[in-house]
Formats: structure tokens, C-alpha cells, sequence
């Protein structure tokens, strides 16, 4: 699985992005803050986006958003630019940082897998401190991800299915190992977006081994199996193209307690944050 490289020139580009203010349109920012818990000797941070419309009395949803590798969470933080959700909507965002760049995704393709890291003890921890100190609507949690922070948002999927209503994965697929082991205890809608010419991860999948990446088509069927939906999905195109190319839109039909599987390839597109990803993502999160 071709992960731990996303892309250099765009880490360049995000060095200097922090730097940035966190948002530029016509809604007034809000604040960030830089959280951190401790999980064994190491103190694991994130970010938290608290937008100007927040005021602690309402519960609201909160949204996870996972970096890609090499990454971190101001990264991601600048190149999705979904602080704008936040800010319309009135959401909470945290922003974690990954080990070394990178996840404990159960995927055995990233480094963390390997060093023994509970990333999915960190993502609890996380949640804990996020909702000991403001609002969360606890039937409103959903997470996102980039690249292998796809695969870590699929981890999730699979080991946090109680706590998440819903989670997304932009320009990535399983791995054969994380299929193997992943048992979620309750349906949970997925949403997919990728490039049909993603060379990170190909459409055919990277290999035949455990640590390799799935065939697109054959982790949009896992879920559809996993969600006890019915076998063959609806295809159509979605009425809006991505910066100038036709997005396919697949959904498996009547998904158990309501859950929803759709994945949305944009052709010919490659290994890069959809521009009508956002505008997307809050669509499929408001329906769960």
C-alpha cells in the first residue's frame, strides 16, 4: 500500500499554511486549541476548532478529522479547509496527530502498526477530554479522513461503531488485514470519495497480501455486506463535477437500522482532497 508518501510538495505548502488564520470567507473565525492526553509515557495532542457560533449551552456534532502520512493535524486542518463546516453549521472539529506522522490503523501498512501504538485508545481518550470540557450531541459523532487517514477512519468504523454515527474515508481503501479483523458491533454508514486514477491507491488494490490495499469496489462491497444491504448498488452521476470531472455515484439500497454505504469516484481524478468534498461530506453526515 503506497501511503507513506502523500505528497511532499503539499507538506511544503502546509508548513507555511499554518501560519494562515484559520479561516478566510465571511463568517467570523472561531477559536483552536491545542488539547493533548496522556496514553502511557507519551502525551498525544490534537486540535479542537471551537467555531464563533458555539456557546456551550446546545450539544452539537463533532467531527474527527484523521491527516494522511506524512501528516499532522494542522495539516489537514488547512488543506480540507473543513473548518468551514464548523463555522456554518456550528460543529465542533478536532484536528488529532498521528505517531510519527502516521496511524495505528490495524491495516499492518503503516508503521504504528507495528510499534504496538493504541491509536484506537487514543481516539477514546481524545473523545473524553473533548466531551469532559464542552457540548457533544453523543448520537452526532463522525470522523474523516485523508489518505492513511482514510484507513484510519475505516479502523474506526470497524472497532468504534457505538460511538460513531457515521464516517467518511477521502482517497484511500482497507487493507486485506483490517477486512479480515474488522467485526463492527452495530451498522454504521460509510461514505467513500476517491479518484479512479488514485495512484496511492489503485483501483484494483495494491496487492494480494494482507498489508496491501483492497480493490475500491471490493471494500464498498464489504460494507455493503457488513450493513446487510442489498446486493447490487444504484449508480448514477452526481449533478455537480469535481474542478471540471464526472463524479459516479454508487449507493447500496436498504441498509440495516438505517445505515447508509456510498462511495462517489471522481474519473480520471487522482490523489487529492475533492473540491466538492466538503459540500458532500455534510450531506452525507446530516442524514446520520
Amino acid at each position: 500500500m503506497s501511503v507513506r508518501r502523500d505528497s511532499r510538495r503539499a507538506i511544503v505548502m502546509l508548513a507555511l499554511l499554518v501560519l494562515l488564520p484559520a479561516c478566510d470567507g465571511g463568517t467570523e473565525p472561531g477559536e483552536d486549541r491545542l488539547l493533548s492526553v496522556k496514553q502511557g509515557d507519551e502525551n498525544r495532542t490534537f486540535i479542537v476548532y471551537i467555531p464563533a457560533r458555539y456557546d456551550g449551552e446546545k450539544a452539537v456534532p463533532l467531527l474527527i478529522a484523521f491527516h494522511g502520512t506524512p501528516g499532522n493535524g494542522p495539516g489537514m486542518r488547512l488543506s480540507t479547509g473543513l473548518d468551514e463546516i464548523a463555522d456554518s453549521e456550528g460543529w465542533l472539529i478536532a484536528y488529532p496527530n498521528g505517531t510519527g506522522g502516521s496511524w495505528a490503523a490495524g491495516c499492518l501498512c503503516l508503521d504504528p502498526d507495528f510499534s504496538g501504538v493504541d491509536d484506537i485508545g487514543f481516539v477514546n481518550q481524545m473523545l473524553g477530554r473533548i466531551r469532559s470540557e464542552y457540548e457533544v450531541d453523543m448520537e452526532r459523532i463522525y470522523s474523516v479522513g485523508f489518505s492513511a487517514g482514510g484507513v484510519m477512519s475505516y479502523r474506526v468504523a470497524c472497532d468504534l461503531a457505538e460511538t460513531f454515527a457515521a464516517v467518511a474515508s477521502v482517497a484511500s481503501s482497507m487493507s486485506w488485514a483490517q477486512a479480515e479483523s474488522c467485526e463492527p458491533s452495530k451498522p454504521v454508514s460509510v461514505f467513500s470519495m476517491i479518484g479512479s486514477d488514485d495512484q496511492a491507491f489503485p483501483w484494483r488494490g495494491s496487492g494480494p497480501t494482507a498489508g496491501h490495499s483492497m480493490p475500491i469496489d471490493s471494500t464498498f462491497a464489504f460494507w455493503g455486506r457488513a450493513n446487510a444491504c442489498e446486493p447490487d448498488p444504484t449508480t448514477d452521476y452526481a449533478p455537480q463535477k469535481d474542478n471540471g470531472l464526472d463524479v459516479r455515484r454508487e449507493r447500496f439500497q436498504n441498509c440495516s437500522s438505517g445505515s447508509e454505504v456510498t462511495q462517489y469516484i471522481i474519473e480520471d481524478g487522482t490523489h487529492l482532497w475533492p473540491k466538492t468534498a466538503n459540500g458532500t461530506l455534510l450531506g452525507f453526515f446530516e442524514r446520520h
